[in-house]
């Protein structure tokens, strides 16, 4: 299967089905990453290890009305 890394995914599954939601839990921090799921429209993004309260509120703004946009990563 072809490699894909975090935001070629996000891509793929928005283009899929642009009303799921989709929360980014990652290891890494790192802002441009960060900045280009959110321009996605990635609806939440987690830097692990994070706290339950923290994974709620995610979910709590995930479930608000947000598409995926669907651009292409570059």
């Amino acid at each position: 299967m072809h490699q894909m890394n975090g935001l070629e995914v996000l891509v793929h599954l928005c283009s899929l089905s642009p009303r799921t939601r989709i929360i980014i839990i990652t290891g890494r921090e790192d802002l441009a990453v960060r900045s280009i799921a959110a321009q996605i429209g990635a609806a939440g993004f987690l830097l692990k290890p994070f706290e339950d309260a923290e994974f709620l509120d995610r979910v709590q703004y995930a479930l608000t009305d947000r598409e995926c946009r669907g651009t292409k990563v570059r």
